[in-house]
């Protein structure tokens, strides 16, 4: 393989890879997002941190009251700051899968295109909170039962019995 070939492939993979972290970056920014949206309220998460604080650095009534106003300030700007920054992350991670799918041939293009859509679905799954595809399971479940089966015993929790 010349030298100039085995750059332009370090290079393709070099910016497949970065691809994938900023994808997964975003993810990771929507996930943290959607968690701060659920909670009830942001008093709710200011009152939980000044819990804290009132039992860890013993504070009298005044420090508590005033701490609590600053963490519930403090806390709708951050709320605020996370959601400009993730739809920021996403813009870009869009723009970094497009500028990337310009510069590879159709093939690559179709390969690029399967894997984001993988990603897409792990990211689904994960959100809705599932750790494993029902393939992953199956394929878990399966393995369980060889290993079983080789050590003798055919009872495996939660799976069909075997004749």
């Amino acid at each position: 393989m010349s030298n100039t070939a085995f750059w332009k492939i370090f290079g393709w993979l070099a910016a497949v890879s970065i691809g994938s972290a900023a994808v997964g970056a975003v993810a990771a920014l929507r996930l943290q997002n959607e968690r701060m949206a659920r909670t009830t309220s942001v008093s709710g998460l200011a009152e939980e941190r000044l819990e804290k604080l009132r039992e860890i650095l013993r504070l009298n009534r005044e420090q508590e009251q005033a701490i609590a106003v600053l963490l519930n300030r403090r806390e709708k700007e951050i709320r605020a700051i996370a959601a400009a920054a993730s739809e920021q992350a996403a813009r870009i991670s869009r723009e970094l899968e497009h500028e990337i799918r310009g510069r590879l041939d159709p093939e690559q293009a179709r390969r690029f295109d399967r894997l984001q859509e993988v990603r897409r679905r792990q990211r689904e799954r994960l959100q809705e909170g599932e750790r494993l595809s029902p393939e992953q399971r199956e394929r878990l479940r399966e393995r369980l039962r060889e290993r079983l089966r080789e050590r003798g015993s055919l009872a495996v929790p939660g799976a069909p019995s075997t004749p």
